[in-house]
């Protein structure tokens, strides 16, 4: 590995997956890992693989730890509040715990936050000052950055998964994530991909109507915040090519006023590279 004179080091902690990276401060990451996150373990367990899996990745020249997690939670104390997937930690501090560990900065932050951040800063947003990132996946997240910032609001800012969506109070998430397409009969996402791409005229329908409830959610996102770009990543990003003019015509009709763009992630990795990123940002802070 080339020689760098600080590098900051990304954790983006899932329910299924840990994957962390060196980071350069341009983005690049130079070295990464993934391991699975063992939450169906004990908590001492999952503590215990977070620290060895951080421990062997750190370099003398590391300045400092971004951690990106779901929520809800208290990202300036590192807490877990309530986390469906990963619920032993549950009032767990991470932070606390990470820099005991190491003793060097580290800071928290919602991973979608950390999704939208590195595109804002990396990505397709690096050009607009007002972005919004939604990442797609097994829920819905998403982060909102303005002018390199993220907008936190009270401390957890940005949750338009959970914006409702009918008089039946079911919410984006329940629409368009990839727990609610297992509930049509073709079940697991990557099935309904893999049919799509045969041409399958179910799986291409099903696509359609996921790209109305998607931009559905958008125009509200456009009508609340008027960003510059919405940015969309996730395992769901990989069906673009099927849901995306649905989507486009769904906001296109419905939107009050010229809607933004709407695009697609250009990071790989994005989660770690913007949990990274809140070393940068914030490396005039310690714990």
């Amino acid at each position: 590995m080339p020689q760098y004179d600080k590098l900051a080091l990304g954790v983006d902690i899932g329910g299924t997956s840990i994957k962390l990276g060196l980071v350069t401060e341009h983005g690049k990451i130079v070295k990464f890992k993934i391991v699975p996150t063992c939450a169906d373990k004990s908590k001492r367990t999952i503590i215990n693989n977070l620290l060895s899996s951080i421990g062997k990745l750190m370099r003398s020249n590391v300045i400092g730890i971004g951690l990106g997690f779901p929520g809800p939670a208290n990202y300036n104390q590192g807490k877990i509040i309530k986390t469906p997937n990963l619920n032993k930690l549950n009032g767990m501090n991470l932070k606390s715990i990470v820099h005991d560990k190491f003793n060097i900065p580290v800071f928290c932050e919602n991973d979608a936050n950390c999704f939208a951040l590195a595109e804002a800063i990396y990505g397709k947003g690096k050009n607009f000052d007002n972005v919004v990132g939604l990442t797609l996946g097994t829920g819905v997240g998403g982060g909102i950055v303005i002018k390199g910032r993220i907008y936190q609001g009270r401390g957890n800012a940005g949750e338009l998964g959970h914006i409702i969506m009918d008089p039946e109070f079911n919410d984006f998430e329940s629409k368009v994530s990839g727990t609610a397409i297992t509930r049509t009969k073709l079940c697991e996402p990557i099935n309904l991909f893999e049919l799509a791409r045969r041409r399958d005229k179910i799986a291409l329908k099903i696509w359609k109507r996921i790209g109305v409830s998607i931009g559905t959610g958008i125009v509200t996102i456009m009508h609340c915040l008027d960003p510059d770009v919405i940015i969309i990543g996730g395992k769901i990003s990989n069906a673009w090519d099927y849901f995306s003019k649905s989507m486009k015509d769904t906001i296109k009709e419905h939107c009050l006023f010229k809607p933004c763009f709407v695009v697609k992630k250009k990071l790989n990795e994005p989660g770690v590279i913007g949990a990274a990123s809140l070393v940068y940002i914030n490396s005039d802070k310690s714990l």
